[in-house]
């Protein structure tokens, strides 16, 4: 049970679940986690779901619940809190990822767009702080990638392998990892307003 989020026994009351036609949420703890999005749009727009036990307006989005899903983009609205490591890890159809502009996920976890080797436009919402160990590691990211203005740290291979050609580091950023532009071949434009090179 390696990958549980709890385990009972059998004197305890089972975890709250809610559910939509397409939606499965569970809360083992104090948040509410999206495990289970069956036959998703292509265009897929994460905002509040409307459940058979009511509205749930703060979800975490788990890793695994689009695995083999045909996604081509993500849009996460202010009710996503936060994704888990790998959440959207191989999504080899996937093009564009947009965040809110108030959106209140601060980290993009390790792993989180691994592997999307379609995915070339990411749009940050303003609050992200953070960019994990080898977030975006082989995605085409061809486009411009503007970074919050909120981002202080971008974790080891973060951007290795990718297709960019042009980023603005903003002046929050006080910590770059190891090897985290590694490999990106068409990077011919860096702007760099931080401290941190």
């Amino acid at each position: 049970a390696g990958y549980a989020y709890k385990i009972h026994t059998k004197d305890e009351a089972g975890m709250p679940k809610a559910k939509t036609s397409k939606a499965r949420l569970i809360r083992p703890d104090d948040e509410w986690i999206l495990v289970r999005y069956s036959n998703p749009e292509a265009n897929l727009r994460l905002e509040a779901f409307d459940t058979d036990i009511g509205k749930i307006d703060s979800y975490i989005v788990a890793a695994a619940t689009f695995g083999g899903k045909s996604l081509q983009t993500v849009y996460f609205g202010k009710e996503v809190s936060s994704l888990e490591a790998s959440a959207f890890a191989n999504q080899g159809s996937l093009t564009k990822v947009e965040f809110k502009k108030d959106s209140g996920i601060k980290e993009i976890p390790n792993y989180a767009f691994a592997y999307c080797g379609s995915l070339n436009k990411v749009i940050f919402g303003d609050n992200v702080a953070s960019i994990g160990d080898y977030a975006f590691i082989y995605d085409s990211l061809s486009e411009t990638v503007e970074l919050s203005p909120a981002l202080e740290s971008i974790g080891n291979q973060a951007f290795a392998s990718t297709g960019l050609k042009c980023i603005f580091l903003p002046e929050n950023v006080t910590s770059i990892g190891s090897y985290a532009f590694s490999g990106c071949s068409s990077l011919i434009e860096v702007y760099n307003l931080s401290t941190a090179l």
